[in-house]
C-alpha cells in the first residue's frame, strides 16, 4: 500500500514524462506541474519539489536541474522510450 503522496509522486513525474522530459528537467517546469495538479502557493511547490526529492523519483543535479528517475514508476519509462528523445530544456 503506498501513501496519496508516493501515488501524487508518480502522477506529476508520468506527466513531465508526457510532456517530453525524458531524463532531467528544470526546476521552472517541475514547478509548473506541480502548480497546474496540486497548488500554486510558494510553500506548496518547495514541498513537493522535497517530497519528490526524498522519495527518490528525482535527483537535484544543480540548483536548476533535476534528474528523473523513471524506474520507480510503472510505464514511464515505456513511455519515455516511445516518446522519443529528451526535449531541449529550456
Amino acid at each position: 500500500m503506498t501513501s496519496r503522496a508516493v501515488k501524487q509522486c508518480e502522477k506529476l513525474i508520468r506527466q513531465a514524462v508526457e510532456l517530453g522530459f525524458t531524463h532531467q528537467i528544470t526546476r521552472h517546469a517541475l514547478a509548473v506541474l506541480i502548480k497546474k495538479e496540486i497548488g500554486s502557493d510558494p510553500r506548496t511547490v518547495k514541498n513537493w519539489i522535497s517530497n519528490l526529492q526524498d522519495f527518490g523519483f528525482v535527483k537535484r543535479v544543480n540548483s536548476r536541474v533535476f534528474t528523473l528517475n523513471l524506474n520507480l514508476v510503472e510505464g514511464a519509462l515505456e513511455l519515455a522510450v516511445r516518446n522519443g528523445s529528451q526535449k531541449k530544456l529550456m
